[in-house]
This record gives C-alpha cells, structure tokens and sequence, in this order.
C-alpha cells in the first residue's frame, strides 16, 4: 500500500498563482489509489495543490490544478503521486504515462 510520491522536479516560484498541466494515460492501474500531480513545498513538504487520480484505464486525460504559493516557499516539487489507500492495497498493478507537464503563472 505504497504513497509513492518520489519521481518529481523541483522549480523555484516567487510567491503567485500558478497553473499545473500534464496529460496522463493509464492501463489497468488497480487499488482504491490512483495516480495524480501533486505540487508540494519542497523542503517543508505542505501540499499546495494536486490533481484528481485516474485508476483503471484512460487514453490521454487532461489533469490541471491552480494554486497559490506562499512568501517563504519558493522551491516546490511537482510529483506524480500515489496516495497512501485506507484499504490495503498490497497487489497493485498497472502502467502509467506521463507527458507536456508545464507551469504557467495566472495572470
């Protein structure tokens, strides 16, 4: 019942709002978990934001999140994400891609 949260870029953002885009595909990704983009502090490790999960099966699906990053925070770790279930999950199984991740202020 993995929280795998350890494949991840860090990025320096000035305080601001900020927009998270990526494109996922998944095949037959099992558990009460699915798979999703996080941004989090990166040192202080608070969440500022995450995408919702795709499980199952799914072609290419838009996920996008706008957040706020606060004074004090400038580093930030965008991460594909597997929550830790509240069912345990211990045979899980799938494939996941990951493309045209970007990070755009909001105006």
């Amino acid at each position: 019942n993995p929280d795998f949260h350890h494949f991840g870029q860090t990025a320096f953002l000035p305080p601001g709002r900020y927009k998270l885009e990526g494109y996922l595909r998944t095949a037959a990704i099992t558990g009460a978990e699915g798979l999703r983009l996080r941004v989090a502090g990166f040192q202080n490790a608070s969440i500022f934001a995450e995408t919702e999960a795709l499980t199952g099966t799914n072609g290419w699906t838009p996920l996008s999140v706008t957040f706020d990053t606060p004074a004090g925070s400038p580093l930030v770790e965008i991460q594909l994400v597997r929550r830790h279930a509240l069912r345990i999950d211990n045979q899980l199984t799938g494939r996941v891609w990951l493309d045209s991740v970007s990070l755009t202020p909001v105006r």
